[in-house]
């Protein structure tokens, strides 16, 4: 899974809607984040398969004429992976670790 990160320009809550929509109905789009209307700055994330071509993407922005201030990609961290595999989080290694001690008994 992939982590993309666009900044736009601010748009209006109707524009707004109309992408989320166009853009969740892309094959491989996992997790839309809308940005928060509060900001200045107009984040939304974007979680795809990895195979997804961000073409895609990019159409539906460019199609409605959004200004495109910056993209970014990432990979899940080997913490969100362990996390998403396991469903648990890194501070459980601590109970584990009094597990293993003996010192919850």
């Amino acid at each position: 899974m992939i982590t993309i990160s666009i900044t736009l320009q601010k748009i209006s809550p109707e524009e707004l809607r109309n992408v989320l929509n166009e853009l969740r109905e892309i094959p491989g789009v996992k997790e839309v984040v809308p940005p928060n209307p509060f900001r200045h700055i107009q984040r939304m994330l974007i979680q795809v398969d990895k195979d997804l071509n961000i073409s895609e993407i990019l159409k539906v922005l460019l199609a409605h004429n959004l200004m495109i201030r910056s993209i970014n990609t990432s990979m899940p961290s080997l913490e969100e992976a362990f996390m998403t595999v396991t469903g648990r989080r890194m501070r459980e290694r601590g109970r584990r670790w009094i597990f293993q001690s003996g010192l919850d008994r």
